[in-house]
């Protein structure tokens, strides 16, 4: 009896443990959901950060009743909305600078030279330290020199960005932009830079990626609509 007793505390410690290991491992919950995973090679992985001296038939037990968990519970449904939409733009360069206190003013001159109204682009992302700017390439070269005196860290150029506008209701749904940055990551495309607002997200990616995920990401919001 005491046995039996030992042996329940101890299944219950490793799927809490397991569960803990998981919690903040979207993928390998997707995978799970899914159920494309091979339970025993995970395992050994999760065995290998708890404890090499865990069985592996106790952890392989203990992912199948995480993935049986997974599958019952029932999420709030993302709805892009029947108007959600996907732009391509091309031909976009990116300078990527330290923030400076003369920067914003150069910021302004920019704008000021380009032509938004015959599509002209123009997007700066602010972080702590490092500033994104990005326009059109056809501007680039003059973007460069009015940055003359800062410090650009890199430029990227030959790249697209993917606008997606959606349903503002998204904004306070958890789940969103995972559902999106998903299905670029499962299909090895590296987002360049991510522009949000609450009713749109611009993707900036390289250009020999632009079809694939342009596609995938049509898909998603059709699936969710």
């Amino acid at each position: 009896m005491c046995n039996i007793i030992h042996l329940k505390r101890k299944m219950s410690k490793i799927t809490k443990q397991v569960k803990e290991y998981l919690k903040n491992k979207p993928f390998l919950q997707e995978a799970l959901r899914l159920e494309i995973i091979n339970y025993s090679a995970l395992a050994e992985l999760i065995k290998k950060d708890l404890d090499p001296k865990i069985k592996s038939t106790s952890v392989i037990m203990a992912l199948r009743r995480y993935q049986e968990n997974l599958s019952k519970i029932t999420k709030k449904k993302i709805n892009y909305g029947p108007n959600a939409e996907a732009n391509l733009k091309t031909n976009l360069h990116m300078f990527t600078v330290t923030k400076s206190n003369t920067i914003f003013s150069r910021v302004d001159k920019i704008r000021r030279i380009i032509d938004f109204k015959s599509g002209g682009v123009l997007h700066t992302v602010q972080g702590n330290y490092q500033m994104a700017i990005i326009t059109n390439s056809g501007y680039a070269d003059k973007v460069r020199d009015m940055l003359e005196d800062e410090e650009i860290i890199r430029e990227d150029k030959n790249l697209v960005s993917i606008a997606l506008k959606y349903s503002d209701e998204l904004i306070d749904l958890p789940g969103n932009l995972f559902l999106l940055t998903k299905a670029l990551a499962w299909e090895n495309i590296t987002i360049i830079d991510l522009i949000e607002t609450m009713s749109e997200s611009i993707f900036l990616i390289k250009e020999k990626d632009a079809t694939k995920a342009l596609s995938k990401l049509n898909e998603v919001m059709k699936k969710n609509k």
